[in-house]
């Protein structure tokens, strides 16, 4: 399983969400990973054009794209071998379209927030596919080094990216999700 992590400057986005996304890094403790605002667990495909879940508040919530653009300069990625793509994208397909969980986003940092069921934020839903326990406590961060801390667990930025090669073969996901 490749586990993503958004370490881009979000210069696309607005004011509010750039303020946002500052907000997160400087929350997050550990200097490592601070970087990291946003994960997403691979589900098929590698380089460019590959199909990704997480939960983001853009996007509403729990979701599968099947065909992300991702630009590679803005991405980190980590193979967790152990970690089951399969179970991955059941996880993603019976929790799709479940709210984005804000409160619970802001309570890593903010303790005194209760965690609200049966909603998700992008690193408690990656983690959640893979049996994290209690994955709402986790950071951006945290969730990162956590995959990190795996056993045989490797950055693979560079041969994640470097296989988008033009003419490669169609991959589908089960359940019917076709790479484009």
């Amino acid at each position: 399983m490749i586990v993503l992590g958004y370490i881009g400057n979000h210069a696309s986005d607005d004011i509010a969400a750039r303020i946002g996304w500052a907000a997160v890094r400087a929350a997050q403790k550990g200097a490592t990973w601070r970087r990291v605002t946003h994960v997403e667990a691979v589900l098929a495909g590698t380089g460019r054009h590959c199909a990704i879940g997480s939960s983001s508040l853009r996007d509403g919530g729990v979701r599968i794209k099947p065909d992300a653009n991702l630009t590679p300069a803005n991405w980190v990625a980590v193979n967790v071998p152990h970690w089951d793509t399969e179970a991955a994208i059941d996880w993603f397909t019976a929790h799709s379209g479940e709210p984005y969980d804000t409160r619970g986003a802001l309570a890593t940092v903010l303790w005194f927030l209760p965690h609200h069921r049966g909603s998700w934020f992008c690193n408690e839903a990656v983690a959640a596919a893979h049996g994290v326990i209690d994955p709402h406590r986790l950071t951006p961060a945290a969730f990162f080094a956590l995959a990190l801390s795996q056993p045989g667990a490797r950055i693979c930025t560079a041969e994640f990216f470097a296989v988008d090669e033009p003419g490669a073969p169609r991959l589908t996901l089960q359940k019917g999700l076709a790479l484009a």
